[in-house]
């Protein structure tokens, strides 16, 4: 990402990336591993499941295998993983995000609240040109 896609950084001098548990378990072993209190500063953020950071890549994990697979692969790769940087996706809102309340029902006793929004999102660079390619797919396969 740094020598042929030259993938710009997400943020600062780092990447994010979503790994499934299986890669994560690798990346653990990795003895340049940092765990993310090893490198956040006051005010930095850590994001939902993020578990450290390896080759500047700040490293979220996630067992949702319908979306990353979690299988050994043919290369003796163990899992899938995503990587963004910067400017890696658009969205564009027809109409914003809210959080709507249903009229209660049943006299009273049955209430529901629900996001409502109309938005699509899409890749900004789909090619893996370089200087161009901005999310970059590790597989297992």
């Amino acid at each position: 990402m740094r020598d042929t896609l030259q993938v710009p950084y997400w943020e600062k001098d780092a990447y994010a990336g979503i790994f499934s548990t299986k890669a994560c378990r690798g990346i653990k072993s990795d003895p340049n591993f940092q765990f993310w209190r090893q490198y956040l500063r006051p005010g930095d953020v850590l994001m939902n499941s993020e578990i450290g950071m390896a080759e500047q890549i700040r490293v979220v994990e996630t067992n949702n295998t319908t979306a990353l697979a979690n299988n050994k692969g043919t290369g003796n790769v163990l899992g899938e993983a995503l990587i963004f940087g910067d400017d890696a996706v658009v969205i564009a809102e027809a109409e914003p995000f809210e959080l709507r309340a249903a009229i209660p029902g049943d006299f009273g006793r049955q209430k529901a609240v629900a996001w409502y929004g109309i938005a699509a999102w899409a890749c900004v660079w789909d090619t893996s040109n370089a200087g161009e390619a901005r999310v970059v797919r590790i597989s297992s396969s």
